[in-house]
């Protein structure tokens, strides 16, 4: 049985669970990971409503279990949505223009 504590990193509006690409890759969901989620490097910081939910459940699907620490609470804007938006086939550090992103 696989357990793994992982960070969640939280603004006012949102929130995210961090975890290794790696990771992802082993547990066969890396290509269902949506473009809400960010990259940084090696991390990744899945996106709390659907990709955090799928990696709890690929982690569970063999009788693991995941457990929660508070990896960086943001009163404001969240450094994490500075971050690359997640797209599973670019390199780690490759700008992706999915999407705008406004920084204040």
């Amino acid at each position: 049985m696989k357990t793994v504590t992982r960070e969640w990193y939280s603004d006012p509006a949102h929130s995210w669970l961090k975890v290794k690409y790696a990771e992802l890759v082993e547990l066969g969901i890396h290509e269902e990971i949506s473009s809400y989620s960010y990259r940084n490097g090696d991390d990744v910081y899945l996106e709390e409503d659907c990709d955090a939910l799928k990696y709890i459940n690929a982690v569970n699907k063999d009788g693991g279990a995941v457990y929660f620490r508070l990896g960086h609470d943001a009163l404001r804007e969240s450094p994490v949505r500075k971050f690359d938006c997640y797209c599973f086939d670019m390199p780690a550090g490759e700008l992706i223009d999915s999407w705008t992103r406004e920084v204040a």
